[in-house]
């Protein structure tokens, strides 16, 4: 992407807006109440065992991260504020000239509007993302190879919830920056979700829609879908109803063409119980209205048989799950949650239609330098050295092929399915999660796969000291659609254990250490580390 002096100056803009905005919310109220304020600094001293993560030169350093920061916090009626900001001053030991400073920053505030659910809302966020998951996944502060992401939010949400009629729906204004201009965007998102409530008695409903409208320098993107279910209750277990679904896509990307379907159903709904409804319903598309790429594994949408089951036998238990058909073919949506005294179970499956985001990833050749040119060893050489490194004394002795991240120009589809359950026992808190992503770029089919696993357990050792210890697993898989020797799968195995003892009601102390191994079939990347950290953080 192309920088212009108006992108700079109105990041600029943007930043010192963003800094005069938190200032004037924590001077100034409507409400006479005041600010719960509460500065702190923190004080983290990290020793790792190869802070340049390299796979043969291992470097020791010890890491400094000096922390001033602050929270605010306001409750009043019906406004609510919550303000929390931190700057870290970065110091190593093995390099006593570098030294990183970054922003963090988690601001939130909500105020109602009208007493029947209408509130407005605002939320900002200063992040340090990884640079390119690809290379480094757990890219943070230590290691380095961040860049800072700041993300905005703000607009209208309505809620209301009776007998009758539960419905949601929100519009807000969206603006992403980030410091490499990776995943830029402005524009504007919304939803909303209405469905009969149980005291219906002649008509029952479930609709739900969506819309996200932005742009990024010289590319727009629109995306918009619905899907309506209105039926009559006859007082049987029979009930008919009709479905209408309508999804589209506009804007000058680079997709070939615009991606969409329409199509018109007629079903029977089935109360099986009062806590059990099956519809089935069957759809003719529009076919003149579907407008699908002529790429190899799409196929053109034909008429479908549909499918939902809305399962709640009580306030602790709820199933909704549906099938249908959307312009890339099959498509489900699905969420389960189960709550007991000491068990805590979720389970989601969604599909989703992502832009502009920061992980669409193309091959690559870097060049790679080396001082010495000893067979097999490659602890002396750089890959992809920038016009700044000095390089006498090294040799080229060619290119490596590398996953480099670039803007995302099309549309793409996010598979998620996201499981996690807790058992809390008296002292003890046993967890597990799981969570796989399959994102696919709908232009030209190429798809990317993310796992993740963690298995943790956390013991209140007594009543101001908690130890917690887990493990961690992820596989990344980078187009998957190469040819064997050019896909990358990495992986991830993290053991980690922490102790955490307040000290005082103001002073908190953590000592925690992990180890990390990262296996890559691009030798390049990978390596082990071992860290072991000590920080103090205190209130005033």
């Amino acid at each position: 992407m192309v920088l212009t002096v108006t992108d700079t100056i109105i990041r600029r803009l943007f930043n010192k807006i963003s800094v005069l905005a938190v200032c004037t919310v924590l001077t100034f109220s409507s409400y006479a109440e005041t600010w719960t304020i509460t500065p702190r600094v923190s004080v983290e001293e990290v020793v790792t065992d190869n802070v340049e993560l390299s796979p043969n030169d291992e470097t020791i350093s010890f890491v400094t991260l000096i922390s001033p920061g602050i929270n605010a916090q306001y409750v009043s009626g019906g406004a609510i504020a919550n303000i929390d900001y931190e700057f870290i001053q970065v110091l190593y030991s093995h390099d006593l000239g570098a030294r990183d400073n970054f922003n963090q920053m988690e601001a939130f505030g909500r105020i109602e509007l009208w007493p029947e659910g209408l509130a407005a809302f605002a939320s900002y966020s200063i992040d340090n993302v990884a640079e390119n998951s690809a290379r480094n996944a757990l890219a943070d502060l230590v290691a380095g190879n961040t860049v800072q992401f700041q993300r905005l939010r703000a607009g209208l949400d309505y809620n209301v919830t009776s007998s009758t009629v539960i419905t949601s729906a929100q519009l807000a204004y969206l603006y992403d920056t980030a410091q490499d201009a990776i995943g830029d965007r402005e524009g504007y998102s919304g939803f909303f979700n209405t469905r009969s409530g149980s005291a219906a008695r002649n008509v029952f409903w479930d609709a739900t829609g969506q819309i996200l409208d932005t742009s990024n320098n010289r590319r727009t993107g629109q995306y918009w879908n619905m899907d309506i279910n209105i039926g009559w209750i006859t007082g049987y277990k029979l009930n008919p109803f009709i479905r209408y679904y309508d999804e589209d896509t506009e804007g000058n990307l680079l997709d070939t063409q615009i991606q969409g379907t329409s199509s018109l159903g007629f079903g029977i709904r089935w109360q099986v119980t009062n806590s059990l409804d099956i519809d089935v319903a069957w759809n003719k598309v529009d076919e003149e209205d579907a407008n699908v790429p002529d790429v190899d594994f799409l196929d053109p949408p034909e008429d479908y048989v549909s499918g939902a089951i809305n399962w709640q036998p009580s306030a602790r238990t709820a199933l909704r799950a549906k099938y249908f058909q959307r312009f890339y073919g099959d498509a489900y949506q699905a969420s389960f949650r189960h709550r007991m005294r000491k068990l805590n179970t979720t389970l989601t499956y969604n599909e989703a239609i992502e832009l502009f985001d920061r992980y669409n990833f193309v091959e690559q050749d870097l060049e790679v330098w080396c001082l010495g040119l000893t067979p097999g060893d490659f602890s002396s050489c750089i890959v992809g050295p920038d016009e700044s490194f000095d390089l006498t004394g090294y040799t080229f002795i060619g290119f490596a092929n590398d996953v480099g991240l670039r803007q995302s120009e099309t549309y793409s589809l996010n598979r998620t399915l996201n499981f996690s359950t807790s058992l809390s026992l008296k002292r003890t808190t046993y967890r597990l999660g799981m969570r796989k992503t399959k994102r696919t770029e709908l232009e030209f089919g190429d798809d990317d796969i993310y796992e993740y696993l963690n298995v943790g357990v956390s013991r209140e050792v007594s009543r101001n000291v908690t130890l917690d210890g887990s493990f961690s697993f992820i596989r990344n898989e980078f187009d998957r659609d190469f040819d064997e020797a050019e896909e990358q799968i990495d992986h991830y195995r993290i053991w980690a254990a922490e102790w955490v003892e307040e000290l005082n009601s103001t002073l908190t102390m953590t000592i925690y250490g992990q180890h990390l191994n990262r296996s890559s079939n691009r030798f390049l990347l990978n390596y082990d580390e071992n860290r072991i950290g000590i920080k103090l953080v205190k209130e005033f």
